[in-house]
């Protein structure tokens, strides 16, 4: 039996797949190489299309043994979405509907969703008064943290198609027995420590490429905002180291086998079937912040300036991870700041595409 993984040959697709590899699958790759790389699938099997084909995807599904999908393929600029959100949701939802409804008329009932924090819109407010985010690991971070039983609010089309999706798989699961997992990402960042695969030029939006550039080449870069109410007037995120992110899919795939059963809500307390998980570090660090540390880890000067705030963008967003503990037995092992920066200066230093 093989595993498909759509996206498989993006920056956390290419991630994931080496992690299933690495432990023992046989996976198929779906990617239409918009974001992604041949060269970052290895020998895996990679079939370049698209995931809305339903002819294409027929045939992936009754020629091969696919025992179920990790579905990564998406498109995720907040910015972007805000100016084009037709696009967001033909390519997100629409499409993602498409990739069940063949998946459920092939017999295949297992499917692990890359969802996002964005889907809880902005939290600021809520959570802004702990001013220990990001320097404690304690359980008084969960108090100034997010968990999956938070209200769920987008503040921009990427977000509210990704919620769409969820809202799906919520009514697939009670009315087709579908069994997924919809797995919340915050900020994934990072790169294989073996330095075989990582970000490209294709993910030059995200904060970590951006400022390996800063360092490798000198580049200037713009920070959205420093007028938000947080420590430092800069935006606080929680990043989650890239190969933390691709364990917890295999786990969440594992777990989904083992289930017989499953529960509504993303509730999940009998530990079985269905589940909606949040992967974060349980650690929040400012844009600013972010700066410093990359110039401590890395020896260089970053050169930096102040711009506007970025449309659809919240002040702060800081995940709880102890559903994806208790549920899927997921501990972040890498993802502590200065691994995050170590791994994503070697790939810049050394990146094979």
């Amino acid at each position: 039996m093989s595993i498909l993984i759509t996206g498989g040959a993006g920056y956390i697709g290419s991630h994931c797949n080496k992690a299933f590899r690495e432990n023992g699958y046989d996976t198929i790759v779906l990617d239409d190489l918009s974001n992604g790389h041949r060269e970052a699938v290895g020998e895996t099997e990679l079939i370049v299309g698209d995931i809305g084909d339903k002819k294409l995807l027929g045939n992936i599904f009754t020629q091969n043994k696919i025992d179920g999908v990790i579905h990564l393929a998406a498109k995720k600029s907040v910015e972007e979405s805000v100016i084009n959100p037709s696009l967001y949701y033909e390519e997100n939802v629409v499409k993602t509907k498409t990739l069940i409804d063949v998946m459920l008329e092939n017999k295949i009932n297992i499917f692990v969703f890359s969802s996002t924090a964005s889907v809880y819109g902005d939290v600021g407010q809520t959570i802004i008064g702990q001013s220990d985010i990001g320097q404690s690991d304690d359980d008084s971070m969960d108090q100034a943290s997010i968990d999956e039983n938070f209200p769920t609010d987008p503040i921009n089309p990427y977000g509210q198609s990704k919620l769409m999706v969820e809202h799906i798989l919520e009514d697939y699961d009670a009315a087709y027995g579908l069994n997924f997992c919809s797995l919340r990402y915050f900020n994934v960042a990072g790169a294989d420590p073996a330095g075989e695969i990582g970000s490209s030029g294709k993910e030059e939006k995200n904060i970590m490429p951006i400022l390996m550039k800063a360092v490798s080449e000198g580049q200037k870069i713009k920070v959205n905002g420093d007028d938000y109410n947080t420590r430092d007037g800069s935006c606080i995120r929680d990043y989650i180291h890239v190969m933390d992110l691709a364990e917890a899919h295999l786990l969440a795939y594992e777990y989904l086998k083992k289930g017989d059963g499953s529960c509504s809500g993303g509730d999940c307390s009998r530990g079985d079937g269905s589940c909606i998980v949040n992967l974060g570090s349980r650690n929040g660090y400012s844009v600013l912040e972010l700066i410093r540390e990359t110039e401590t880890v890395t020896g260089k000067k970053i050169n930096y300036e102040i711009g506007p705030r970025r449309a659809g963008d919240p002040e702060i967003i800081v995940a709880s991870n102890k559903k994806a503990e208790e549920l899927l037995g997921w501990v972040p092992k890498r993802s502590n700041i200065q691994d995050i920066i170590r791994d994503s200066y070697n790939w810049e230093l050394s990146k094979k595409y």
